[in-house]
């Protein structure tokens, strides 16, 4: 994560160390696994082994850090994270809709094939262009608020009950009974 990325999660100095501990374990442990595997067998089992390591370091954060990770990362993958089921499921996209998405998503990485990287920069925001239009107001919206351009942290797991908001308003009062 950029430093700007890190200041939004707002890490205490105790998460920092736990997440710092975890890395270097989970090195020191991919190492003696993997210690004799083939180049190509390692950056198989490194995929993987990541994923996992990502997965480990979420749990070490509250449920609004890891909404501010969901935000940073759709963000990174733009649109194209529309195909990702939780995306697909939260704004309700239509079969066409979705097939729409996965014929530009596809379009865009065979034109990327043998691209610079200011053209890859370059397809990635036409594709994102013709993407839009696609959603209708209230899935742009709700993408709006996923990516955090409302400023409002949307959580796409919940992974503990919330607590109930308490409001400005005055109890009602209840007629007496007759």
């Amino acid at each position: 994560l950029s430093p700007e990325h890190k200041s939004a999660l707002a890490l205490s100095s105790h998460v920092k160390q736990e997440l710092t501990a975890l890395h270097l374990r989970r090195i020191a442990l991919f190492n003696e696994l993997h210690s004799a595997d083939s180049p190509k067998q390692r950056e198989i089992a490194h995929q993987e082994f990541q994923l996992q390591t990502n997965q480990l370091a979420l749990s070490l954060l509250t449920v609004s850090q890891r909404a501010v990770v969901n935000q940073i990362q759709l963000q990174q993958i733009g649109l194209q994270s529309l195909l990702r089921p939780e995306i697909r499921a939260t704004l309700a996209l239509s079969d066409d809709q979705i097939q729409r998405i996965q014929g530009l998503s596809h379009q865009r990485m065979q034109l990327s094939l043998g691209a610079n990287a200011i053209e890859r920069s370059q397809l990635f925001i036409m594709v994102e262009r013709r993407i839009y239009p696609t959603l209708n107001d209230n899935q742009r919206l709700s993408w709006l608020r996923l990516i955090g351009a409302d400023e409002v942290p949307v959580a796409l797991v919940q992974d503990e009950d919330p607590k109930e908001t308490p409001t400005n308003e005055a109890p009602k009062e209840t007629p007496p009974a007759d």
